[in-house]
């Protein structure tokens, strides 16, 4: 198996910072079929809480969250990337984009079993497709 490499837009809504903020959100989007890959609620200092997700697809999905106040995250240009795990290999992607010269605005991996899931999020759209193409040149052989 090799690596998938892609653009994805990521969804975000503030949230009540209180028990139930997060599920009072969440729920509506599972009742109108939502099935989410990627999910991260933190608090702001506001003294509210964020949360992004991803992927909102369909038309009862997106018209649902919308109601909600979630709205594609244009200030945010996100890569997933899936496929073998491999020691060093977040090093490598961090050293890859910094010799690009390309900030990173966060990142989030995780493994499971011999596969590994990656996401990195830039500051804009020019960023995220100039950290596709050097990322492909390493993992897409």
């Amino acid at each position: 198996m090799g690596y998938e490499i892609k653009k994805v837009d990521v969804w975000s809504v503030e949230i009540l910072d209180q028990p139930g903020g997060l599920s009072a959100v969440l729920q509506p989007l599972v009742e109108a079929g939502a099935n989410l890959n990627f999910l991260l609620a933190r608090r702001t200092s506001s003294g509210k809480g964020v949360a992004f997700l991803y992927p909102l697809e369909g038309t009862a999905v997106i018209k649902k969250a919308k109601s909600l106040g979630f709205q594609k995250n244009k200030d945010i240009s996100v890569l997933k990337i899936t496929g073998p795990d491999k020691a060093g290999l977040g090093l490598l992607l961090v050293k890859t984009l910094a010799s690009a010269g390309i900030n990173i605005r966060g990142i989030s991996a995780s493994s499971i079993g011999k596969n590994c899931i990656i996401w990195i999020s830039f500051d804009n759209s020019k960023d995220s497709n100039k950290a596709l193409k050097s990322i492909q040149k390493i993992l897409v052989k």
